[in-house]
């Protein structure tokens, strides 16, 4: 539907995109995170839920991935 030049329903479907990405928690970003991972969701649908958060879930999880791999011999004094 189109009203003087602006698409209302492409303007609906990105409005209630950002409201879902708002309300979510942070718990839920990760849970719908680690579906997608293990395919249970799409691509299209974990981007839809999820936005940049995506690419931010992914990017803390390897650098955790990469600090867990670190050698800590001898970091703590005693």
């Amino acid at each position: 539907m189109r009203l003087g030049g602006i698409n209302i329903s492409e303007l609906a479907r990105q409005g209630l995109q950002e409201k879902l990405r708002e309300v979510l928690s942070d718990e839920e970003k990760i849970t719908l995170h680690q579906r997608y991972k293990e395919g249970e969701l799409s691509e299209d649908v974990a981007e839809i839920l999820l936005g940049d958060a995506l690419e931010e879930i992914e990017r803390e999880r390897e650098a955790f991935e990469e600090a867990a791999e670190l050698d800590t011999t001898g970091v703590f004094q005693k």
